[in-house]
């Protein structure tokens, strides 16, 4: 919706990401994590399991994208969140759009 995705030559799936990845085998390209409701970010998406499950779903050159609003409070939660990243995946990039982090990660 926000991205333009739907624009684009793409095969896009909207689901609970993790029951998604339970349930489908395949390999991606590209895995978007843009999981908020509202402020709140799902504890269990956080998790080692859960990150190790989408790099287990990524393609060989394929990226996971996760976002994380960075701001007040926010801020130390989304550094320590990238740390965990650092620990499961060979490559993490970091970008700041306006009050979020963009954390692009690959083998």
């Amino acid at each position: 919706k926000y991205l333009g995705l739907s624009k684009m030559d793409i095969k896009l799936k909207i689901s609970d990401a993790q029951d998604f990845l339970d349930n489908s085998p395949g390999k991606y390209d590209l895995i978007l994590a843009d999981t908020y409701r509202g402020y709140d970010y799902p504890k269990k998406l956080e998790t080692k399991v859960y990150l190790q499950l989408v790099k287990s779903r990524l393609s060989v050159k394929g990226i996971a994208v996760f976002n994380r609003l960075y701001f007040d409070d926010k801020r130390p939660l989304a550094v320590k969140f990238g740390k965990k990243l650092e620990k499961v995946f060979t490559k993490v990039d970091v970008f700041y759009p306006e009050a979020n982090v963009m954390f692009v990660c690959r083998e």
